[in-house]
């Protein structure tokens, strides 16, 4: 099992790529007027999920092992937390810059409180959360057994029959 250190290259892989379009999405909806919905940002997560699992498969010309996967799911998705944290502190920095109050009295029905409108945003940014790991767990899955595909159609790997095992090979 190769040690911890290997990995930070493939999660600062992920995060570099998941900052980058993100930022280049925000560069182009804020240029363009163009609100594409939540689309373009799904898409962007799965790049970032396919660059760390398809660079792994480059590295060790193999499969992750379980363990290896968990532990690249794990770190991407600590990453993944620290930048929606990021994300949301700039975005309460913007909101709070704005002058007059957050949220304008007749924007809120007299039955609706603060308290239920904090539920509601921790309760979706907990299933987001869920979510993102979850598309995680299957997008390093599906993007290293491509990756693997491809490699062994270059014929830079043999046929592997048992994803689990390791290779003593090492590049």
């Amino acid at each position: 099992m190769e040690g911890r250190s290997s990995f930070a290259r493939y999660v600062w892989f992920f995060t570099a790529i998941n900052v980058a379009i993100i930022i280049l999405l925000g560069a182009i909806n804020a240029i363009f007027a163009i609100d594409a919905g939540s689309g373009p940002a799904i898409a962007a997560f799965f790049v970032s999920t396919a660059a760390p699992a398809q660079a792994f498969v480059k590295d060790h010309h193999r499969l992750p092992t379980q363990a290896e996967r968990k532990r690249l799911v794990r770190w991407c998705f600590v990453a993944y937390l620290g930048l929606t944290a990021v994300w949301l502190s700039l975005l309460l920095i913007l909101l709070m810059a704005q002058p007059g109050p957050l949220l304008p009295e007749q924007a809120l029905p007299e039955s609706v409180g603060m308290g239920s409108i904090i539920l509601i945003l921790l309760i979706s940014l907990a299933f987001g959360l869920l979510l993102a790991y979850g598309l995680l767990v299957l997008g390093i899955k599906i993007f290293s057994k491509q990756a693997v595909k491809a490699l062994e159609k270059q014929g830079v790997i043999e046929r592997q029959e048992n994803e689990t095992t390791e290779s003593p090979e090492k590049s």
